[in-house]
């Protein structure tokens, strides 16, 4: 953590059920997290009407500063990308 940013680096050993990241695995690589003010429900809204397929979520995950809803999909090569929101409204 680096004051209120995190990055979460891909660990040597981890498998796709635990880390799940990009369409092909490489150690040490990174994922984007954009934090927005929306609900979990808007971003699930605005990712299907633009026919966007969802990875997963809405979950719980642990940001930086507190717990994260995440909805999860993938950029056009294939790469992850998290957009999340604070649960308790901090941005």
């Amino acid at each position: 953590m680096f004051g209120s940013q995190k990055i979460n680096v891909r660990p040597r050993d981890a498998d796709k059920v635990e880390w799940f990241t990009a369409d092909f695995e490489t150690p040490g690589s990174d994922d984007l997290c954009f934090l927005t003010t929306a609900t979990p429900d808007e971003v699930v809204a605005h990712l299907n009407a633009c026919g966007v397929a969802i990875e997963e979520g809405p979950v719980r995950k642990q940001g930086a500063r507190g717990t994260l809803r995440s909805v999860y999909c993938r950029d056009p090569d294939g790469s992850l990308i998290e957009i999340s929101s604070y649960e308790d409204g901090v941005s």
